[in-house]
């Protein structure tokens, strides 16, 4: 956990945290640590969030999460394993971050946000219809905020059906498109690479 740890704390604070070289390296190895397979790891950073958002309460400023933070936990989601009770516990976390966007200070839900989101449904449910409705739910959201980004194109081209992806897309799945072959109004607010970092620090 605590690669994950001190990414988050450098996605809060940004240049305000000097790194020890030792940390560096660590710091180096989120990536890895993200797409590791550990049980509990939804849960541990939602402990983290949690724990962040009270002192932030309690005045700490330096501690208020931001976008960058409420994505990390939600990409924790994505990569968490385990049992049934662990899927669903994932999901909720998830779900819980996302409403939170909707009436927190922390900031609004961007591309990162939605694909992600994407992403924990397809890893930690079935496909189902229940499934497909989420994320038509979820897209038309996007779609709406102008943060239909390349992460959720990818990704409902990686959760199908066909028949799914050709509703909420417009074009066939075996069509090799690009966000410029959708309405501009559908990725008006997305904002990619190095200056999304800096927009939401």
């Amino acid at each position: 956990i605590i690669p994950f740890i001190l990414y988050l704390l450098s996605c809060v604070c940004g240049s305000f945290i000097q790194l020890s070289s030792q940390s560096y390296n660590t710091k180096q190895n989120n990536t890895a640590w993200g797409r590791s397979q550990k049980a509990g790891k939804a849960e541990h950073a939602n402990d983290l969030f949690e724990s962040m958002v009270k002192q932030y309460k309690n005045g700490n400023k330096n501690l208020k999460p931001n976008i960058v933070i409420i994505n990390a936990v939600i990409n924790a989601c994505v990569y968490t394993y385990g049992d049934w009770d662990e899927h669903q516990r994932a999901m909720e976390i998830a779900h819980s971050q996302l409403k939170l966007l909707e009436s927190s200070e922390y900031g609004i839900a961007d591309h990162l946000t939605y694909g992600s989101f994407l992403k924990v449904c397809a890893n930690q449910m079935p496909d189902s219809d229940t499934r497909r409705q989420i994320a038509e739910v979820i897209v038309k959201k996007c779609i709406r905020d102008g943060q239909f980004g390349n992460l959720v194109l990818q990704q409902l081209r990686t959760m199908g059906p066909p028949e799914t992806y050709q509703a909420l897309v417009g074009h066939d799945m075996e069509e090799e498109i690009t966000l410029k072959d959708l309405p501009s109004s559908w990725h008006s607010n997305v904002v990619e690479g190095k200056w999304a970092r800096r927009r939401n620090h």
